[in-house]
């Protein structure tokens, strides 16, 4: 990183002062009168919208369809206020938070029960009617996949009530679950070196130079989940028998299948991405730890080890005010109405980026919305990693930004989660090249490159294992007929874990630990492919912007896609830029991106490796 693009902060209290106040306006605060107002507004909207379609939905003609989907498209504002303020508040501080959040949650549940009845009634809409409105009325094209995704969930519902029953029963079932997860995980401290440190700043360590660094917060983290298992495994069982019940009750022969409807996506798509990384684990994962081993002077590397640094980590720290620099020139260059977009957000104050006492671990983006702004949350430490998290999820605004700005539309301006990634990732990438190209110091970019190939290695090969764990973990307990106790659930992710990270490592009993601490299992079983779903597509779509020789007309095409939003499906999102999800060569070619990566790295060690004097290689 260069010294003439990344001052050093001259003291803490200086780099923190540097992050901005937030300016969240959609309430004044958890006491504001409007929240109450707003809950009793979405449920006269509610009583209203039940009043004029319930029972009337299948016989609509073109036009009245279309009032349906605008009517039902600017009544969700309101609930969306209501519960994206609440996830904010509890992402700040979920002990302070927790019990207002589940009284609105629990009246937001008897709202979306009452309203069982349109999935219901959509779905019996016959799909040659739909195609017949939509040609009848052009702008009901604006809602064509959440018309015909409607109607192929047909096969799988229940009774009215029975569905209203499934939804009443997640509070006191699914959503109970989840909240004891996250109380749990955010009140839970870990001992390190006579501190109690939140679960964040301990695996932030797991990235120290430092092996004894690395090695004793790894010792603290196994010492807290090995307390906890009991609770998580338990937590984890009860969403798998939750997710077997609910599939048995629909008839869904794949569990994944709901999660693909979700998506939009055919889920031979998937499997066949699950398999290209699989494939390619040699010659990426195998191959980039086996350099890192390396690099380090090991004759094996530990489960600590997996995000050691290649290069020497220093103390300094990059101001936010430089990160937003940089990311704003990146996007700008790229193209200037992504430029603009990012602007608005940092001037206005839509981000949330100190780290505070009480404040959740993580990063995420709110989308906009009608008369409302976006919020992005993250905890920024002025770490190198920390600007391609800004950059993350600035690309996630972005997208949200052009999506509704375009589609003025609640219920398709967001896409689906197979294509919600390819901003955020794509952003990350131009922010990258930027430090690449600015950085003069060989051990730097070395520095730099080695990071992105972690990042590479976490969020695909590792979220391609965690999709691996969760299938096999669920599909043992529905084939076993009971919970999977607490061993087998460490073994078995150890050894999916084995076969991603390959024969450089040899990872120790403690290591099947790690599954139980990551959040998506519980929150959104099998959202994790959509992260590596995500990179491999932005990998081919950035593949193709460097190949092609008119930059700007492939950029110009890049915001056409954001601004589909979920207008449309990734295959036909793809088809513009010449790609076919179907097609084999289009993952091997996403996993050959990331090989390119380690290519660029190897070189940069070979560069810098006879000026190296040999030396034993350390003991482990």
């Amino acid at each position: 990183m260069s010294k003439q693009s990344f001052d050093v902060a001259s003291n803490n209290e200086q780099f923190r002062d540097d992050i901005p106040e937030p300016r969240i306006t959609w309430y004044a605060g958890a006491d504001d009168p409007q929240i109450q107002a707003d809950l009793e507004t979405a449920a006269r909207l509610s009583a209203a919208f039940v009043e004029e379609y319930k029972g009337r939905i299948g016989g609509l003609d073109a036009a009245g369809m279309l009032g349906f989907m605008k009517k039902m498209d600017a009544d969700s504002v309101v609930a969306y206020k209501i519960g994206g303020y609440l996830s904010y508040l509890t992402s700040k501080d979920i002990k302070k938070y927790a019990a207002l959040a589940s009284a609105v949650d629990q009246k937001m549940t008897e709202l979306a029960a009452q309203e069982t009845f349109v999935s219901l009634e959509l779905a019996q809409i016959p799909q040659q009617k739909i195609q017949d409105m939509i040609r009848q009325e052009p702008e009901l094209e604006l809602y064509r996949t959440i018309l015909e995704s409607a109607v192929k969930w047909q096969p799988y519902l229940m009774s009215e009530q029975a569905e209203i029953v499934s939804t009443k029963k997640t509070l006191s079932g699914r959503s109970e679950i989840v909240n004891i997860f996250d109380k749990m995980s955010a009140r839970e401290k870990y001992g390190y070196e006579g501190k109690k440190l939140s679960q964040e700043a301990l695996l932030k360590l797991r990235s120290e130079p430092d092996r004894n660094i690395r090695r004793n917060a790894t010792a603290s983290l196994y010492r807290g989940l090995k307390e906890t298992l009991w609770l998580r495994s338990s937590v984890m069982n009860a969403v798998s028998l939750d997710m077997t019940v609910d599939q048995g009750l629909r008839g869904m022969q794949d569990p994944v299948l709901k999660r693909h409807m979700g998506n939009n996506i055919d889920g031979a798509i998937v499997e066949a991405m699950n398999a290209a990384i699989r494939n390619a684990y040699p010659r990426t994962s195998h191959r980039f730890y086996e350099m890192l081993r390396k690099q380090l002077d090991l004759p094996y590397l530990e489960g600590c080890d997996r995000n050691a640094p290649f290069g020497v980590k220093t103390d300094r720290k990059i101001p936010f005010s430089h990160a937003r620099k940089t990311v704003l020139d990146s996007f700008h260059a790229f193209h200037p109405r992504m430029g603009e977009l990012a602007a608005e957000v940092f001037d206005n104050g839509w981000i949330d980026a100190a780290p505070a006492s009480g404040k959740s671990p993580g990063a995420w983006a709110m989308f906009e919305a009608i008369g409302l702004h976006p919020i992005m949350y993250m905890n920024y430490l002025g770490t190198p990693h920390d600007v391609k998290t800004l950059a993350h999820e600035m690309g996630h605004m972005v997208h949200h930004r052009l999506g509704a700005n375009r589609l003025k539309s609640q219920s398709v301006g967001h896409a689906p989660l197979t294509v919600a990634e390819t901003a955020s990732i794509f952003g990350e990438r131009l922010v990258l090249e930027k430090m690449l190209a600015e950085e003069k110091d060989p051990r730097a970019r070395i520095s730099l490159l080695s990071a992105a190939l972690t990042d590479s290695m976490n969020s695909v090969v590792r979220q391609n294992a965690f999709f691996t764990f969760e299938k096999e973990y669920h599909a043992r307990g529905k084939r076993e007929g009971r919970p999977l106790t607490e061993k087998e659930g460490k073994d078995l992710y150890r050894e999916i874990q084995t076969e991603a990270l390959g024969p450089s490592f040899r990872l120790k009993n403690g290591y099947g630990l790690e599954w139980s601490y990551v959040p998506h299992f519980i929150h959104t079983p099998y959202y994790v492919y959509a992260y590596s779903f995500g990179n491999i597509l932005v990998n081919s779509l950035y593949r193709k912007y460097q190949e092609a020789d008119d930059k700007q007309a492939f950029a110009e095409k890049y915001i056409r896609l954001l601004e589909a939003g979920g207008s449309k499906s990734a295959e036909e999102l793809v088809r513009e830029f010449n790609l076919d999800l179907r097609d084999p060569g289009f993952w091997d070619g996403g996993m050959k991106t990331i090989e390119d990566l380690a290519d660029r790295l190897q070189a940069e060690l070979d560069a810098l490796r006879p000026s190296a004097p040999p030396q034993s290689p350390k003991a482990p």
